[in-house]
C-alpha cells in the first residue's frame, strides 16, 4: 500500500466519521426537543414592524399570537 492509497482511505474514513457524527448530533437534538415538547408550550412568534418612510422604527408581538396558543392548549388538554 502506497501513500496515495493511505490518503484515500484516510479521506474516506474522515468523511464517513464526519457524517456519522453529524447524524448523532441531529438525533440527540431531536430527542432533546421531543423530551421538552411534552412539558412546555412553545410560541413561535412573528414580529410586526412599524415603519416610517420604509425604515423600521419598532417591532412588537401581537397579543393575538399568545391568545391563539393559550386557546389551543386548553383545547388539547
Amino acid at each position: 500500500m502506497n501513500v496515495s492509497d493511505f490518503l484515500w482511505i484516510l479521506f474516506l474514513f474522515l468523511a464517513v466519521w464526519s457524517m456519522w457524527k453529524q447524524r448523532r448530533i441531529s438525533r440527540s437534538r431531536l430527542q432533546f426537543l421531543r423530551n421538552i415538547e411534552r412539558r412546555m408550550i412553545s410560541l413561535i412568534r412573528r414580529q410586526e414592524a412599524i415603519r416610517l418612510l420604509g425604515i423600521p422604527i419598532s417591532r412588537y408581538i401581537t397579543v393575538e399570537d399568545s391568545e391563539h396558543i393559550l386557546q389551543s392548549h386548553t383545547t388539547y388538554s
